[in-house]
C-alpha cells in the first residue's frame, strides 16, 4: 500500500509503502523544491541495502549500507565537492576494519576498529602525506608506545600509554634532534626523575617527582653545564654560591 506524506504546501514530503503497516520497499523524502533528500529500502519495517541521502542541490552526502535494520557494509561521507571525508566499515551495527578520514580529499588518518572498539594502530597525515603520529589502541584505550614527528619526518617526542593513561618512559626532542626532555609517567603522572636539556645537549635541569608531584627544588644548570645557584630567602642567588662553585669549577 502506498504512503504518502505532504508538507502544509502539498507537496510531498515522503513517499513510501507499507505491508502490514510497516514500512516495505523503496522509501523517498523530498525537499520542498520537490528534491529528493534521501533513498532508501525497507523489508518489513527494517532498513535494508543502501540508505543514501542528498543535498539540497542534488548531490550525494552520505551512502550507508545496512541489514536487518542496522549498519552493515561500508558508509561514506562526501563533502561538498563529492570526495570522500569518511570511509568506514560496520558489521552488525559496530565500527570494524579500516576507518579512513580525508580532508579536501587527502588521507588525514587511518584507524582501525574490531567490535565497535578502536583496536590496532593509529596513523595521522598533515596536508602533504607526512605521517605525524603513529599510537597503537586496545579496546578503545591508547596502549603502548606513540610517537609524533614533524613534517620532515623528524621526531618531536615518544610517549608510552598503558589504559589510555600515560604510563612509562616519555621523551622531547628539539628540533635538531638532540633530547629536550626525559620523564617517566606512573598511571598519567610524573614518578621519579625528571631531566630537560638544551638544545646543545647540555643539562638544564633536574627534579624529581612522586605521583605528579614535585618534589623538592629542581636543581639547574646554564647552557655551558655550569650549576646554576639556589635562590636564598630573597629570590637572589646567596653571594657565597658563586664563589664556592667557582672555585670547584676552577672559574
Amino acid at each position: 500500500m502506498e504512503h504518502i506524506e505532504r508538507y502544509e504546501s502539498g507537496k510531498i514530503r515522503q513517499k513510501a509503502n507499507t505491508e502490514d503497516g510497516k514500512l516495505h520497499g523503496e522509501v523517498l523524502t523530498y525537499s520542498e523544491e520537490e528534491q529528493v533528500l534521501s533513498r532508501a529500502t525497507y523489508e518489513h519495517g527494517a532498513l535494508e541495502g543502501d540508505s543514501i541521502s542528498y543535498a539540497e542541490d542534488g548531490r550525494e552526502v552520505s551512502r550507508s549500507a545496512f541489514k536487518k535494520g542496522v549498519l552493515h557494509g561500508e558508509t561514506v561521507i562526501l563533502d561538498e565537492a563529492g570526495r570522500v571525508t569518511q570511509r568506514s566499515q560496520f558489521a552488525e551495527g559496530k565500527l570494524v576494519g579500516e576507518m579512513k578520514i580525508y580532508i579536501d580529499g587527502r588521507l588525514r588518518t587511518q584507524s582501525m576498529y574490531a567490535n565497535g572498539k578502536q583496536n590496532g594502530p593509529f596513523v595521522a597525515f598533515d596536508e602533504d602525506g607526512h605521517e605525524v603520529a603513529r599510537c597503537f589502541y586496545l579496546d578503545g584505550k591508547l596502549e603502548g608506545e606513540a610517537v609524533y614527528r614533524d613534517r620532515d619526518g623528524k621526531v618531536l617526542r615518544k610517549l608510552n600509554y598503558r589504559e589510555n593513561r600515560l604510563h612509562g618512559a616519555a621523551v622531547e626532542y628539539h628540533s635538531n634532534g638532540t633530547v629536550r626532555e626525559t620523564a617517566t609517567y606512573k598511571d598519567g603522572k610524573k614518578d621519579g626523575e625528571c631531566l630537560s636539556y638544551f638544545d646543545n645537549g647540555k643539562l638544564k635541569s633536574k627534579a624529581y617527582y612522586k605521583a605528579g608531584e614535585l618534589r623538592g627544588d629542581p636543581i639547574e644548570y646554564d647552557d655551558k653545564g655550569n650549576l646554576k645557584p639556589p635562590p636564598g630567602p630573597d629570590g637572589k642567588p646567596p653571594s657565597m654560591f658563586s664563589k664556592v662553585t667557582s672555585r670547584l669549577t676552577g672559574g
